[in-house]
Order: structure tokens, then C-alpha cells, then sequence
């Protein structure tokens, strides 16, 4: 009696086995892979939408709704002390972030003293990194630039007055006055030293906002 209840058995699990090594294995989807090492300014879980974001040669910053700034890729380690930010801009190996309270951080490699924030620069109210160095609007609209200054992109005009916003490129600056004018200073070539015209704002261009 053993015997007879025994074969049968063993045939239904065989092919139990063989049903179940049969069976495709789950291919490995993005989902698996561990995830890219991100620095965020709070330890809030990202919510909502994501309003502010910023990619400039390795690095990536965004800035999401509750106002952290998450960093990834090759300057991704922000300051302890940075809280929520307003506003943020990766430049060619630096980043600069303000916060809440007016205050500008930067942070990053610091050859040319591009992130020597000026002690006495008090709130801000836009930045931008350029290649080597850094401009910043003061909350009165004043402009104030430092760190390299290779072609002169940091000279800012005397005449230039309060601004609105300013972009600060690889060589060159441009900046929008209170009045809606724009203005442009820096490298005007290429590296062979042909005129190629980037801070020749043009003529007829008008009033800018």
C-alpha cells in the first residue's frame, strides 16, 4: 500500500518543479537599479510640483514646493545650515542657492573665488553662477560680481544702475535694468578671436522684461 501511494506523489511534485522552472523570470526594469545619491537642503519628504530647476555641466539642483533644493550628480553636497531656498543656479563647477531670508550660499570648487559670497553684499534677490564666477542682485537692485574675471565679465558698467535680472554666461554678462534695457559686457569672440558678437545687444530689440 506504501509503495502504490508513493509513485504517484513523486510523478505530481516532478512535474510541479517542472511547471514552476518553466515559468519566465521578471525581466529587471529602471525600478531595480539602486537610485542616484541626491543632497537635499531638508529632510522633508518632495511633494507637489517642482518649480525651479537648474543643470549646468555634472550637476543638476531642483528646487520643489515646500522650497528644498535637492543637488545631484558631481556638486551634490549642500550646506547643513542652508534651510528652504527661493531661488537657485548651478554654474561650471560651483552652485549658489538664496534663501528664504535673503540670504546667498555658494558652494563648490572655489579656484577663482567664485563662491566668496562679499560679506557685506546683505539680502539678494537673484543670482546667477557663471563658468568661474558669480553675480548677485541685491534686494535694493544694485549688481555686485566676483571671482574670475578672464575678459572682464564681472567689470560691471557705471552707468549701468539698479537691475532686474542678470545671467551670467561662460565669458560674458548680461543684465536687465530697472528701465527694461539690456546690457552686455565680457568676451565678445570666439577662441580664435573672431568677433562673434554676444554681448552686441541688438539695435532694435526694444524695451525687454
Amino acid at each position: 500500500m506504501t509503495h502504490r501511494c508513493f509513485y504517484p506523489l513523486a510523478i505530481v511534485a516532478l512535474f510541479a518543479l517542472l511547471v514552476v522552472g518553466a515559468m519566465p523570470t521578471p525581466a529587471t526594469t529602471a525600478t531595480d537599479a539602486p537610485a542616484p545619491m541626491v543632497a537635499r537642503a531638508a529632510d522633508t519628504p518632495v511633494g507637489g510640483v517642482l518649480p525651479v530647476v537648474e543643470a549646468r555641466g555634472n550637476t543638476t539642483c531642483v528646487i520643489n514646493a515646500a522650497g528644498q533644493l535637492y543637488c545631484w550628480g558631481g556638486n551634490s553636497t549642500l550646506p547643513a545650515d542652508l534651510g528652504t531656498v527661493s531661488h537657485a543656479s548651478v554654474g561650471g563647477s560651483h552652485t549658489c542657492a538664496i534663501t528664504a531670508g535673503g540670504a546667498l550660499h555658494c558652494w563648490g570648487n572655489n579656484w577663482q573665488g567664485q563662491t566668496d559670497v562679499p560679506s557685506d553684499l546683505g539680502a539678494v534677490k537673484q543670482v546667477s553662477a557663471g563658468e568661474s564666477y558669480t553675480c548677485a542682485i541685491t534686494a535694493g537692485g544694485a549688481l555686485h560680481c566676483w571671482g574670475s574675471n578672464q575678459y572682464g565679465p564681472r567689470d560691471v558698467p557705471s552707468d549701468l544702475g539698479t537691475v532686474s535680472q542678470v545671467s551670467a554666461g561662460d565669458y560674458h554678462t548680461c543684465a536687465i535694468t530697472e528701465g527694461g534695457a539690456l546690457r552686455c559686457w565680457g568676451r565678445n569672440t570666439d577662441w580664435q578671436g573672431n568677433v562673434t558678437g554676444q554681448t552686441d545687444v541688438p539695435s532694435g530689440l526694444g524695451t525687454v522684461s
